[in-house]
């Protein structure tokens, strides 16, 4: 389906054989605009592919397919607009809030939750792990004591569900509201807990948002305890840290890089996306380039890897890897193209810097189309 504007389908590749998944069939989709509008619908007798291209022409750029066949339905308004010809047992509903939604912005940007803020006793609750992660704390829980704790420098907080005493550094203070425990998610006071970690924080009644400013967030200093971690194996905290540094500072580009080497062995879409991202702000890294390359051959674009070679070579003509890669993207089945190819590892050869090992390579591939 679209992703970002480009078209990903592939049925067989995911393990899809039946012929209402491969075939024409009523389809349910549901996705979203680059204006992060959220779009829901229906379409008759249409193939996955043919689906992605109705849906980028409309606007869409990040969808997924959704059942479909006899469980295709839609309504709104409380009118059929596509009728099942079965009966569903499940479904997605959107409805409207009864209440304004409260809202939270840290730094200027705005922040979710997996639950949503709420008012209680005039304070507004928030997630304690969602608000303390953005603050850049950890967050841990003692099981043989019930005790929930953050830390973040040289503060520590202690609290329990259901208690309005917390610990900071030892020493107790007094909430308004208790620790509470809602949606199956634990929520904290945020104007409290935000302060204790030296944020100023504001209400703006308009917007109903509460505001949070936290100067003393240094993205160098979460991006070195995060380096820390990764050199230590702990790969599953240092990603947690390299996210915060992004939080804090959109633009870092060093996060960026360690994101997208980070998710290569785990998840190349993420991996390619954070590539992007760090290319957009370093566009003359081009082994990052060249790693983007591989990135989307791996994932099946091999015209998009087609396009990041042609790129290479034009920028750096002297490289025999980078030959190299478009060759391979040439004679790769789905372009089939092996005059070209022929020429990219011929000019491999020439370049001053090719080692022994690339020219064995490149003789070897040449052989194919004597």
């Amino acid at each position: 389906m679209p992703r970002n504007g480009e078209i990903v389908v592939n049925a067989a590749k995911e393990g899809f054989t039946d012929s209402k998944v491969t075939g024409r069939a009523q389809r349910s989709f549901i996705g979203e605009t680059k204006d992060r509008y959220l779009v829901m619908g229906t379409v008759n007798n249409v193939t996955l592919n043919e689906l992605a291209l109705i849906l980028k022409d409309i606007g869409i750029v990040n969808a997924i397919n959704l059942d479909g066949g006899a469980s295709s339905a839609l309504m709104f308004d409380n009118k059929i607009i596509t009728a099942p010809t079965r009966n569903l047992s499940n479904a997605i509903v959107i409805t409207r809030k009864k209440d304004k939604p409260v809202r939270i912005q840290l730094n200027g940007r705005e922040m979710f939750f997996d639950t949503d803020p709420y008012f209680s006793n005039g304070r507004t609750m928030v997630p304690l792990r969602g608000i303390m992660e953005a603050l850049g704390a950890t967050v841990g829980w003692d099981s043989s004591t019930g005790t929930i704790w953050a830390s973040k420098g040289d503060t520590r907080v202690e609290m329990w569900n259901g208690s309005n005493i917390i610990r900071v550094n030892g020493e107790e203070r007094t909430l308004d509201v208790p620790i509470q425990v809602k949606y199956n998610r634990t929520h904290v006071p945020v104007r409290f807990i935000a302060e204790i970690f030296g944020a100023e924080v504001d209400f703006n009644q308009d917007k109903n948002m509460v505001t949070i400013r936290l100067e003393n967030s240094s993205p160098t200093e979460v991006y070195d305890k995060a380096v820390a971690e990764l050199n230590s194996g702990n790969s599953a905290e240092a990603e947690r840290l390299f996210l915060e540094v992004l939080k804090i500072d959109p633009s870092y580009a060093g996060a960026m890089l360690k994101l997208a080497k980070l998710y290569s062995s785990t998840d190349k879409e993420k991996s390619a996306e954070y590539f992007e991202k760090f290319l957009e702000i370093q566009p003359k890294d081009y082994e990052a380039w060249n790693t983007l390359g591989w990135t989307y051959a791996t994932l099946g674009n091999v015209r998009k890897a087609l396009e990041i070679f042609k790129f290479l070579t034009t920028e750096k003509p002297d490289v025999a890897a980078y030959w190299i890669g478009l060759g391979d993207m040439y004679a790769h089945y789905q372009i089939q193209d092996y005059t070209s190819a022929k020429e990219c590892y011929n000019r491999a050869l020439s370049c001053p810097n090719i080692s022994e090992s690339q020219k064995n390579s490149v003789y070897e591939k040449l052989k194919k189309y004597q």
